[in-house]
C-alpha cells in the first residue's frame, strides 16, 4: 500500500495536480509517512489553492501532532497555519 501511494502522490506532484483528489491523497501519504515533508509542503500549496478551511486543518494537524509528537514536519505545517489564521491565541493551550 505505501509503495503504490507513493506512486500516485510522486505523479501527482509531477504533473503539479490542484484537485481534491491531491488533497486527499496528501493525507493518505502523511497517515502512512507523518515525517514527509514533500506532502506536507503540497498540503499548504493545496490547502490555499483549493480554499481548504484552517480550523479544519488545524484540527487534523493536532490529531498528528499528538500521535507523532516529536515530528518537525507537522509542527512547521502547524506554525503556517497559525500565520495563515494570523491567530495565536490557541497555541499555549495546545502545547501545554
Amino acid at each position: 500500500e505505501f509503495k503504490e501511494t507513493m506512486n500516485y502522490f510522486r505523479a501527482i506532484l509531477q504533473l503539479d495536480e490542484r484537485s481534491e483528489r491531491a488533497w486527499d491523497l496528501t493525507e493518505d501519504v502523511i497517515d502512512q509517512n507523518p515525517a514527509n515533508y514533500t506532502a506536507w509542503y503540497y498540503r499548504r500549496l493545496l490547502l490555499t489553492d483549493l480554499k481548504k478551511d484552517l480550523d479544519t486543518e488545524m484540527e487534523f494537524c493536532a490529531e498528528t501532532a499528538e500521535s507523532s509528537p516529536k515530528n518537525y514536519q507537522v509542527w512547521h505545517h502547524r506554525r503556517c497555519l497559525v500565520e495563515l489564521k494570523n491567530d495565536p491565541s490557541k497555541e499555549v493551550e495546545f502545547t501545554t
